[in-house]
């Protein structure tokens, strides 16, 4: 009984690791599903950047 309900807990805790990832692992940081992410970061962080600046 307590380890199933450890067992349901862990299940849906947000902050668990995902038990697979979306992109293939041999792509490595370079990999296609990672570029637009930091394309995407870069340009948040340069318009936060900006709009502190004003």
């Amino acid at each position: 009984m307590r380890g199933d309900a450890r067992r349901r807990l862990t299940e849906l805790s947000p902050f668990r690791p995902p038990t697979q990832t979306p992109e293939p692992v041999e792509t490595g940081a370079g990999g296609p599903g990672f570029g637009p992410a930091v394309a995407l970061l870069a340009l948040v962080l340069a318009a936060l950047a900006a709009g502190r600046r004003r």
